[in-house]
C-alpha cells in the first residue's frame, strides 16, 4: 500500500490510525516516551549557614 492511501490531500494526516507499533505489551514499552520510576525522583536537600541548624520550609511540609 502506498503512503498516499492513508492521507487526506488537504492536510496530509493519516486518515486511518496505523496500530502496529500498539499491538503487543512488548512494542508499547519499546516505543514508549516516557518512563518513570523510584531511581528519577530527586530527594530535596536544604543548605543553610551554620551547624545542626534545621528550618522548615512551609510550603513543602
Amino acid at each position: 500500500m502506498a503512503i498516499a492511501q492513508f492521507t487526506t490531500q488537504a492536510v496530509g494526516f493519516p486518515t486511518i490510525r496505523l496500530r502496529r507499533l500498539r499491538m503487543t505489551e512488548q512494542f508499547r514499552k519499546m516505543v514508549a516516551e516516557t518512563q518513570l520510576s523510584v531511581n528519577d525522583f530527586i530527594y530535596p536537600l536544604f543548605v543553610c549557614p551554620g551547624e545542626n541548624v534545621k528550618r522548615e520550609v512551609k510550603s513543602m511540609p
